[in-house]
């Protein structure tokens, strides 16, 4: 499976966030971030820059990042290859109905979600 594809949501982990899952349509991301009571919806692209692809974010003026302290209305990129590094598991579909805004519970940043 090519990482991101649209129509499938995945389980990241890392040492800052712990614990993300985020489910991808073609043009944007529903992030279900630990601690966060709601999905948040952001926009997605891929990016080639000298030679390596980044996968760039833009999410509401609203939002923060709390382990790099950027507020939300930025583009962040990241190496895809990082993200796909850092990637737990993936499922077929919009698992957990991320798209609608809620999420199933509160995500705990040092436990992995249910189903996967």
């Amino acid at each position: 499976m090519t990482y991101p594809s649209s129509g499938v949501t995945y389980l990241h982990w890392d040492k800052g966030h712990g614990y993300q899952v985020t489910y991808y349509s073609e043009k944007h991301v529903w992030l279900w971030y630990p601690g966060n009571r709601a999905a948040l919806r952001g926009d997605w692209v891929q990016e080639l820059v000298a030679g390596e692809y980044y996968l760039c974010f833009t999410y509401p003026h609203s939002s923060y990042n709390p382990v790099t302290g950027v507020v939300g209305g930025q583009k962040e990129c990241q190496l895809q290859t990082v993200l796909g590094g850092a990637l737990e598991g993936a499922l077929a579909g919009d698992v957990y109905n991320l798209s609608s805004g809620m999420v199933p519970y509160v995500l705990r940043k040092d436990k992995r979600p249910t189903g996967f």
